[in-house]
């Protein structure tokens, strides 16, 4: 029995393989982009962990972390995290390293925060192969 390949990929295939391909492909990139630009663009300090706020509508115990820095122009700045986060890794008074857009300090994440997006670059080779699978355009083999 000789294998012949389709004319056209079915609608399925499209949705099934190639869109959610395409999908783990641009959240990975999309996520470095997000961890690499503070790295790279904006300035550090050493902050202090001073507070845990409660995150309230959350089930589990997570908490806003507050810290405080000194930026480069010598002022003191108090920021909270976006994400909320457990407390079993963090201490008030600890000291963190910040990452800081100096056009706005109050947009501050600590370092530790940046890299819990890295686990989204797992999603890449996945990507790539629903994207082979599901690719519309495979040649036609004689």
């Amino acid at each position: 029995m000789k294998f012949k390949p389709r004319e056209k990929p079915s609608l399925f295939i499209i949705l099934a393989f190639f869109l959610p391909g395409v999908f783990l492909i641009v959240l990975p990139v999309y996520y470095f982009g997000k961890v690499v630009y503070p790295l790279v663009m904006w300035d550090t300090a050493k902050g202090v962990v001073t507070e845990f706020v409660e995150d309230p509508p959350s089930d589990e115990e997570t908490y806003f972390v507050k810290f405080s820095f000194t930026g480069t122009n010598g002022k003191q700045y108090i920021a909270q995290t976006a994400n909320a986060v457990g407390t079993e890794y963090r201490e008030i008074g600890e000291e963190v390293k910040v990452f800081y857009d100096p056009e706005n300090p109050a947009n501050a994440h600590p370092g530790f925060l940046l890299l819990s997006y890295s686990l989204t670059t797992l999603f890449f080779p996945f990507g790539l192969l629903l994207i082979y699978l599901g690719w519309p355009f495979h040649s036609k083999k004689e």
